[in-house]
């Protein structure tokens, strides 16, 4: 998984052309938190970071993210 990240990191294309797709929730929850982290770093995603619970499981969003 970590190669996936690190691969999807140095991708040419911008981040709104990337798509990674994966079945199992517990991949989905770990590849969101590490290309989320990225994308704060990189100063992709920034200002203040909103988050919900939905049949307790907390998700965050900030402006920049994308929703699919």
């Amino acid at each position: 998984m970590s190669k996936l990240i690190y691969n999807w990191s140095l991708s040419k294309f911008k981040p709104h052309e990337k798509l990674v797709i994966t079945v199992r929730n517990k991949d989905v929850d770990i590849l969101n938190s590490s290309i989320r982290s990225l994308l704060k770093a990189n100063g992709t995603l920034q200002g203040t970071e909103y988050g919900r619970s939905i049949a307790e499981r907390k998700e965050s969003y900030m402006a920049g993210d994308r929703i699919v």
